[in-house]
């Protein structure tokens, strides 16, 4: 068996059938497709079984009794799979019909390689295009992308993550998967470890989307993601120094941005759901980690902080 796909959903009802078929309707068919449902309450559950019944042969249903997260539903679907290869989709996405054709290509033709990654659109809800991730006229990053990861910077014009890379399924078990401690951001610790080892390839065409919905993760309030980046940047501290040291000099100032920028918006934010004791710790963090001079006049601008129209 080659190629597997998993497909992890939690209350996508409106999007998880279109997922599934993107899979089903590829040009170069995966050998197998593992949904694993997080406990969706919205019916998901139902079509997603409904579904699987019409393909047993190619459709794997795993379905969660309680609400587990996205790092372990990772993690369950890649130890079932029994592919050489895998790839994956969150239930409100799709991949167009050459998505596992193209990647699978470039992944068996280089020996180098241990994973592929592809140019993909963004959505609206209502799945109108709104963006992409790379430009003709860019130049993304391949081979050995382990900066390029820590920064998350892949010369590209969108200045995004990457999405649904199709990896060797030896490699990333090598790395111990996905750490279930994060809620958050898990991609990006995977993605910093397996960089640390193997080599990436690049496929130019547009192979998925990514939509973008008002009740998604990545909306969730920036508290919670400085804690988990923050949390990722100090675990992998030990792979940052095996770098040279103007490597690490960059990307230590890169990741301190990042950071920096999270507590910025964190001020907006909380200013204007009128959350102080937040708003509060936001400021101290800023001071303290990342500088009073530089951020002084930044938090006295009430321009930032939502106070004004």
């Amino acid at each position: 068996m080659n190629i597997s796909v998993y497909i992890t959903c939690f209350n996508k009802v409106k999007f998880i059938e279109k997922a599934i078929k993107s899979v089903l309707d590829q040009s170069l068919p995966a050998d197998e497709i593992i949904v694993v449902d997080d406990n969706s309450t919205d019916g998901s559950k139902e079509l997603i079984k409904s579904i699987a019944n019409n393909y047993p042969e190619k459709i794997v249903p795993i379905f969660n009794q309680s609400n587990l997260g996205i790092s372990k539903c990772r993690n369950i679907a890649m130890e079932k799979l029994k592919g050489q290869y895998v790839t994956f989709l969150d239930g409100d996405d799709y991949y167009l019909p050459h998505k596992l054709e193209k990647e699978y290509h470039i992944l068996t033709n280089n020996s180098l390689l241990d994973a592929v990654y592809s140019n993909f659109i963004y959505i609206s809800e209502d799945g109108n295009q709104t963006g992409v991730f790379s430009s003709e006229s860019d130049n993304p990053a391949n081979g050995e992308i382990l900066i390029n990861t820590f920064k998350r910077k892949y010369n590209v014009s969108s200045g995004n993550n990457y999405i649904y890379e199709m990896m060797k399924v030896k490699s990333a078990r090598k790395i111990g998967l996905y750490d279930t401690s994060f809620l958050i951001w898990e991609d990006w610790d995977f993605r910093i470890r397996f960089a640390s080892k193997f080599h990436y390839g690049y496929n130019p065409q547009i192979s998925s989307t990514y939509r973008r919905t008002n009740n998604s993760l990545s909306r969730s309030n920036p508290q919670i993601h400085y804690q988990y980046q923050w949390r990722i940047v100090e675990k992998n501290m030990p792979i940052l120094s095996e770098l040279c040291k103007d490597d690490q000099l960059g990307i230590r100032y890169s990741l301190q941005k990042k950071l920096e920028n999270i507590l910025r918006y964190g001020l907006k934010y909380y200013s204007e759901k009128r959350q102080f004791g937040k708003f509060i710790v936001c400021i101290l963090k800023l001071l303290i980690k990342y500088g009073f001079k530089r951020n002084l006049s930044f938090i006295i601008n009430k321009r930032y902080l939502g106070l004004t129209a």
